[in-house]
């Protein structure tokens, strides 16, 4: 079953390459105009609009701990044969990072958090992968349930006619809702795929074709002329699908390192176009000035959310609750506390998708920076029945010193006569009550 669903996989893709293949970008192949006439919004975005007045979107206000959603992802890290190379730990933090931040500047009520277990996957041969042979394999054979599949790779490329090789440096694959994305891609390619997952389209979609029946116009209230197959505003109808994203070429040639347009290419009814250079889905050359979103973009992403029906992903569910220095398992994600400054953290559960029970994140991993010879105080306060060990470590396994909170919530680690240099605070969560809460300091 594996080998067959591979390669039908294989055969769509390799069908779809001749229509888009974008070297060192997203090659997630585009969606054809029957995928999306079946869209709810299509031909109406009052319907995305309407939504958003549903939920009174106009007076949300986003933070990291006020999500309507959260989602956790799952990385899957291919290394050599003896397990060396690959992702590395730090990678991983700055793409959850990188990707909340993304999501919370635009206010689009998704936030995410890591899945602590990342999968290693040892076998050299698949840390670079062919884009059609090999990348839609990974994502049959390697997924979980009720995450985002993330799959990173040293590189993808595809082989061209006299042997060369062309690279890209992600895909989504929406038979199999996998990402494959190569490692060292810009901050902003996960929260591209990832707006793939939610139902987003790139904006320049069949702006090659340079037909009025198919093409999408600059223009905002024009609308299809007699002889094509349909009517209304073509906005709603062309790239994709949304009236607040403008027009666009595919960007590439056409774009500066200072995040500007400078085409002067113009669609099939003569008007010049005015693309928004920075939008997350689009193909600028320089990838990092990727960071806006639109509200009918968000509308979609929301209500993609929404049809996925995984209730745990809900930011009611209170569980699942993580705090702003997630993931920080290891002293590879630790996140930093400065001397004298306290820190608000949190444990959480983990969604491991419908019928199977949570895991649990019981673990934080903390970092300080020790500038002046001397006595280390760590002070932790807990929730009240939350029972916490408290450890100091100059690494994982080289244990300083060590106290349990007490039945107050509270406990105090001091450590005499230590050098400067960086140390580790190891936060372990003992007790299997609900309350998650503690805060921390140190001096």
């Amino acid at each position: 079953m594996y080998r067959f669903i591979t390669s039908i996989l294989t055969l769509a893709f390799t069908i779809s390459l001749n229509a888009q293949f974008i070297e060192d970008e997203c090659s997630t192949p585009p969606i054809t105009y029957e995928e999306l006439s079946k869209k709810p919004w299509f031909g109406n975005n009052e319907y995305l609009y309407a939504y958003l007045d549903s939920i009174a979107y106009d007076s949300y206000f986003m933070d990291i701990n006020k999500p309507k959603y959260r989602v956790p992802i799952k990385f899957w890290v291919y290394r050599s044969d003896q397990g060396t190379g690959g992702a590395t730990e730090a990678d991983l933090k700055q793409f959850i990072r990188d990707i909340n931040q993304h999501n919370i500047n635009n206010n689009t009520g998704i936030v995410f958090y890591m899945k602590p277990k990342v999968s290693y996957i040892n076998k050299t041969k698949l840390q670079h992968v062919n884009f059609v042979s090999e990348a839609p394999g990974l994502t049959v054979k390697n997924k979980e349930k009720g995450a985002v599949n993330v799959h990173l790779v040293d590189g993808m490329f595809i082989k061209k006619l006299g042997g060369n090789k062309r690279s890209t440096s992600a895909v989504f694959h929406r038979t199999t809702n996998g990402i494959v994305l190569t490692r060292s891609s810009s901050n902003s390619t996960l929260s591209h795929e990832v707006g793939h997952f939610f139902g987003l389209i790139h904006p320049h979609e069949n702006s090659d074709k340079m037909d009025k029946c198919k093409s999408e116009a600059v223009s905002r209230t024009r609308q299809f002329a007699r002889g094509c197959s349909h009517s209304g505003l073509i906005c709603e109808q062309s790239g994709d699908g949304l009236c607040d994203t403008p027009a666009e070429p595919m960007l590439g040639p056409y774009t500066n390192s200072k995040c500007r347009y400078i085409g002067k290419i113009k669609d099939p009814w003569g008007d010049t176009y005015k693309p928004e250079v920075r939008n997350i889905m689009s193909y600028p050359t320089v990838k990092e000035c990727r960071n806006k979103f639109t509200a009918g973009q968000v509308a979609v992403m929301l209500l993609t959310a929404k049809k996925y029906n995984q209730s745990a992903w809900l930011g009611t569910q209170t569980q699942y609750q993580f705090d702003a220095f997630e993931p920080d398992n290891t002293t590879k994600m630790a996140s930093e506390i400065i001397k004298g400054k306290v820190q608000k953290h949190t444990f959480h559960n983990i969604y491991e998708g419908k019928g199977s029970k949570d895991s649990y994140d019981n673990i934080d991993v903390l970092k300080i920076k020790h500038a002046t010879a001397g006595t280390i105080t760590i002070n932790v306060k807990a929730a009240s029945g939350l029972w916490l060990r408290v450890s100091l470590q100059k690494s994982l396994g080289s244990k300083l010193g060590s106290t349990q909170t007490n039945s107050t919530g509270t406990a105090t680690l001091k450590i005499p006569n230590k050098a400067v240099g960086t140390y580790f605070i190891i936060i372990e969560k003992k007790s299997s009550k609900s309350k998650n809460n503690y805060t921390i300091s140190w001096k």
